[in-house]
């Protein structure tokens, strides 16, 4: 099938979708699903055994951003929110070490911690 996704992606001169290609399971027998952070690509059975019906549907800017929110846009972006995320964590490390240096802050650093470890494990428990 994939064979076949790719002849009608090539036919179009569009380029291949960057995510993983999976099959699964439709009323009339098996499909061929290729997404991609820009476009999918569905290959489905016809009545006809010996045709098969490819359809390239464009991404909308909706579908780009829910893309990148669970990060499968590709290798570049993932090492940028890797970096990004480093350099947020870097920031708000010298933060907590100044909390922890004053004593007036003491209180409020414990009840603050106390607050997000039990919203943690709350999530946790019922993920």
């Amino acid at each position: 099938m994939q064979g076949i996704a790719v002849a009608a992606l090539t036919a179009v001169g569009v380029k291949e979708p960057t995510g993983k290609a999976r099959v699964h399971k439709t009323g009339q027998g098996f499909g061929y699903e290729w997404t991609g952070a820009r476009r999918d690509l569905t290959v489905e059975p016809t009545a006809d055994p010996l045709v098969a019906k490819a359809t390239i549907k464009e991404a909308s800017l909706q579908r780009i951003m829910v893309q990148l929110h669970k990060a499968k846009v590709g290798m570049a972006f993932n090492v940028y929110a890797s970096i990004l995320a480093l350099a947020l964590f870097l920031l708000v490390l010298p933060g907590c070490w100044l909390a922890s240096r004053a004593c007036r802050f003491a209180a409020p650093r414990f009840w603050g911690g106390a607050a997000g470890l039990a919203i943690f494990a709350g999530l946790v428990a019922t993920a």
